[in-house]
């Protein structure tokens, strides 16, 4: 038995002896929970994410938009001194064009992102716009 390798349709787990595969117990990390929810031993849920974080439930949804800006928007938008988690996911809503998160404009023919203006401050539109124009 010693060096024998599973079939490939048994996964190599972390199981008891001679299960071939997890033993479920509700995940006390959250790579726990991770591998629970790949697995199929638990069903992903924003609010137990956040508990096993010690996260609000809003700083994990930030912390998603925040995570959907294109990286060199984000880096200019850190180097420029915004640091706000509420500002930075403002940014992310108005580039998804999501009602309500800003006013975008568009243009007339093509329906591209001409510029956005929203809820944060007069310097952070402006790096946002002139990042839109240099696209």
């Amino acid at each position: 038995m010693a060096g024998q390798q599973l079939p490939p349709h048994i996964p190599a787990g972390d199981g008891s002896p001679g299960s071939h595969g997890r033993n479920w117990r509700p995940a006390e990390t959250m790579a726990e929970y991770e591998a629970n929810c790949r697995a199929g031993l638990e069903r992903y849920s924003e609010r137990r994410a956040a508990e096993l974080l010690g996260w609000s439930r809003i700083r994990l949804y930030r912390a998603r938009l925040m995570a959907e800006l294109p990286d060199d928007l984000f880096d200019r938008l850190l180097a420029d001194g915004v640091s706000s988690s509420r500002e930075l996911a403002a940014v992310a809503r108005g580039l998804r064009g999501e009602a309500g998160a800003c006013e975008s404009e568009r243009c007339p023919h093509c329906g591209v992102l001409l510029r956005l203006r929203g809820p944060w401050r007069p310097s952070t539109a402006r790096l946002v716009n002139d990042w839109i124009a240099s696209r």
